[in-house]
């Protein structure tokens, strides 16, 4: 039952588009795999040849994305991007600092910048002078680069498909790119 449960489970968190109860499965995603891996190994479930199918649907649909979406990145021109949620009340940035002028990136995407982390901001202005900072209700997103600009702009997005962002267009190695960051809200309930 609990094989089954989960395999359900599973194709649910696909259908997000019908209500967002149903994203709010997609953490779950991996552990839920993990379960229906588990069922295929199983007596039980190997012996209930109609539930297989239902299993391998959920195993088509876990490498969808790998096979739709691949995350290969081009080995020429590479970027160095520093992504780090400053946690909304952190007042601590010093170890933030570091981190970023030990790593030296090219691209830093920030999330959850408020008040109390925007001297962050100002400690990086010199360094990254390409910037968008996007404040929203709670906290915002920013994207600073010391890569020159690209051209395309900035674009700020709040409670659009459950999130918050900011996008800076940056000239890459390989000619103009985007560099978002993206703050995902938990789906529902809210």
């Amino acid at each position: 039952l609990v094989f089954y449960g989960a395999a359900c489970l599973f194709l649910v968190s696909y259908l997000g588009m019908l209500h967002p109860a149903f994203d709010s499965f997609t953490v779950l995603r991996v552990p839920l795999a993990g379960i229906v891996l588990l069922g295929l190994t199983w007596p039980d479930a190997r012996a209930q040849l109609p539930y297989l199918g239902l299993s391998l649907v959920s195993l088509v649909f876990l490498g969808w994305h790998a096979v739709f979406w691949p995350t290969s990145v081009s080995d020429e021109g590479d970027i160095v991007l520093f992504h780090h949620n400053l946690r909304y009340s952190n007042t601590d940035i010093d170890a933030v600092l570091t981190e970023i002028r030990a790593q030296a990136p090219d691209v830093i995407t920030l999330v959850e910048v408020s008040e109390a982390n925007e001297p962050l901001l100002a400690a990086l202005e010199e360094d990254y002078p390409h910037r968008v900072h996007c404040a929203h209700e709670l906290f915002g997103t920013a994207v600073l680069s010391k890569l020159p600009d690209g051209g395309e702009g900035r674009h700020c997005a709040e409670n659009e498909g459950g999130s918050s962002g900011a996008a800076l267009s940056v000239m890459g190695p390989d000619g103009p790119s985007w560099v978002a960051a993206i703050h995902l809200h938990w789906p529902w309930p809210y």
